[in-house]
C-alpha cells in the first residue's frame, strides 16, 4: 500500500512482489524490471498492519515520528554555590530536548 502525505493512494499501482535481500528493498537482484524506482522516506517496519488513523497520526506528528528535533532548553537553572577551595561542589540542572544532551560548566565565563 502506498501513502502520499499520510493518505492512502489508490492511483499508484505496484503489482510486483517486493523483495528484501539484505541490501535492497523493492529491487529485484536479477533484473531492473518491476523494481521500485521511487524514493523512500521515513522507512519503518512494524510487526502488524497499521490502520489508516495510525498512519495519519504519524504523518501529523501525533505519534512522534517525522517531527522536527526538539532544541535543548534548561528548565531549572542551577543555584549559586560557595565552598572552600579544594572541596567538591554539586550543581543540579533540569533540561528538556532530544537526547543526547551534554552539559559543560565554565568558571567565570
Amino acid at each position: 500500500m502506498f501513502y502520499i502525505d499520510g493518505v492512502e493512494s489508490s492511483t499508484l499501482a505496484y503489482s510486483a512482489t517486493l523483495v528484501r535481500d539484505g541490501s535492497r528493498l523493492g529491487a529485484r537482484p536479477d533484473t531492473i524490471e518491476d523494481t521500485f524506482m521511487g524514493t523512500i522516506d521515513e522507512l519503518a517496519v512494524y510487526s502488524r498492519v497499521l490502520d489508516p488513523m495510525e498512519i495519519q497520526a504519524i504523518y501529523n506528528n501525533a505519534a512522534g515520528k517525522c517531527r522536527p528535533p526538539y532544541a535543548p532548553t534548561i528548565t531549572l537553572q542551577p543555584l549559586n554555590k560557595t565552598d572552600l577551595v579544594g572541596e567538591s561542589v554539586i550543581f543540579n540542572v533540569a533540561t528538556t530536548g532530544d537526547l543526547p544532551l551534554f552539559y559543560q560548566w565554565r568558571f567565570n565565563d
